[in-house]
């Protein structure tokens, strides 16, 4: 996760994702981040709690996700 300070992007929180990550979305709240996994061919889900990432569940697609988008504007 990035911070912007400034005019500069500061590293706030890092975590582990499956490979080949192909997209990031969040949910409205910003409490949910989920991120794609081409090659695990699942959909790796965090917590963000404005300072930590916590991991959550893996939902597996049973395909390799190759967009992603939320429902909201």
């Amino acid at each position: 996760m990035l911070a912007i300070n400034g005019k500069r992007l500061k590293p706030v929180a890092e975590a582990q994702a499956g490979r080949w990550s192909q997209g990031i979305a969040f949910s409205k709240d910003g409490k949910t981040v989920m991120v794609e996994s081409m090659i695990d061919r699942g959909l790796d889900l965090f917590r963000w709690n404005g300072t930590t990432l916590t991991p959550g569940p893996i939902l597996d697609v049973k395909g390799g996700a190759a967009a992603i988008r939320t429902s909201w504007p």
